[in-house]
């Protein structure tokens, strides 16, 4: 997406740094002001790029996107929405599908999906919440 607009006002590649803040909505422009912009050196635009990413794609926040990936169910959204009619609903989910799906990793191998399943399955379950908080790669 940074590419793309930078592309589309017609800024050259070297000056994507002075316009990544522009860019930047909620947490990731907090932390950007919080922790990048002052530090010694100067970032480049690829290294704040890539900080960013670091700092917001963890395992944890792929298994919260995974979680709510699964939760989307049009009964839920008509019992949120009694209101709504069932066409509107339904662009309600397709909007949170939208949302998410960019967020979920496309799954690798099967050893990766067996294992993000069954972290998803024991999810609630006190007995394996310390698990849960820094799950293993394997």
């Amino acid at each position: 997406m940074f590419y793309k607009n930078y592309r589309k006002v017609g800024l050259q590649e070297i000056d994507f740094d002075r316009g990544f803040s522009s860019m930047l909505r909620g947490r990731a422009r907090e932390y950007y002001f919080d922790t990048l912009v002052f530090r010694k050196p100067l970032l480049t635009f690829k290294q704040m790029h890539k900080a960013i990413r670091t700092h917001f794609k963890t395992s944890e926040r792929v298994l919260d996107y995974q979680q709510e990936w699964i939760a989307i169910s049009l009964q839920r959204i008509i019992d949120d929405n009694p209101d709504k009619a069932r066409l509107e609903c339904l662009e309600v989910i397709f909007a949170d599908i939208r949302k998410i799906q960019p967020r979920i990793p496309p799954t690798s191998s099967k050893d990766q999906q067996l294992r993000d399943r069954a972290h998803q399955a024991v999810l609630g379950v006190p007995k394996y919440n310390l698990a849960l908080l820094n799950p293993p790669a394997t």
